[in-house]
């Protein structure tokens, strides 16, 4: 099912889930992704992406009572409890119930056919666990340059880790590294203002 281009998978910053999965086993690679949480978003407002709860609230009027203490909670422990079943299968239904919902209103926009297409171009999970990767390490990489560097004040620059006095080869090495990060940042989400789809997402 998760190899399966023509099965859309939904959820809200879904392919941080995916990704969990694929670096737990490789072989689960997961295609045809669509991250609803771009749904009533909007960027200019502070809101870059929508959460399930809201969302689900917005598009159906369904309040999920979402403990976030059992969200931040070790699930790596096997087998789940019965709690945490609940909570995934809630999920999976309140994605699946958005986006039938909005198909129904807006067919041309959220139709199956109209989704596949917006999908055409994702990237695998391989791209996406080496892009991870990588700028994780460049962050870390920055960070530990930083702090070797404390004593110097801090001139502004790739996110102010760039001081006067650090000499020229190491204020090129953050420049470099800064230019990573920026370069594998996780792709933008596919924003849908909420006013022409009827909705309005709660603050």
């Amino acid at each position: 099912i998760l190899k399966d281009e023509t099965i859309i998978k939904v959820g809200a910053d879904i392919d941080n889930d995916m990704l969990e999965l694929y670096r737990w086993n490789r072989r689960l690679e997961s295609r045809s992704r669509f991250d609803i949480g771009g749904i009533g978003s909007d960027a200019s407002s502070g809101m870059p992406r929508v959460g399930l709860k809201k969302l689900t609230r917005a598009v159906v009027g369904v309040e999920m009572n979402k403990s976030r203490k059992l969200a931040l909670s070790d699930w790596s422990r096997a087998p789940l409890s019965y709690n945490r079943l609940a909570y995934c299968a809630r999920d999976a239904w309140a994605g699946a119930v958005v986006m039938r919902e909005l198909a129904r209103r807006k067919p041309d926009m959220f139709g199956y056919d109209a989704i596949l297409e917006l999908l055409e171009e994702e990237r695998s999970m391989a791209e996406i666990d080496r892009r991870a990767r990588k700028r994780k390490q460049a962050r870390r990489t920055i960070a530990e340059i930083t702090s070797q560097f404390g004593k110097y004040a801090r001139v502004g620059g790739c996110g102010g880790s760039i001081r006067e006095g650090m000499p020229p080869m190491v204020k090129n090495e953050l420049s470099r590294l800064h230019a990573i990060v920026i370069e594998t940042a996780p792709d933008d989400v596919i924003q849908f203002e909420a006013e022409p789809l009827g909705l309005i997402i709660p603050d």
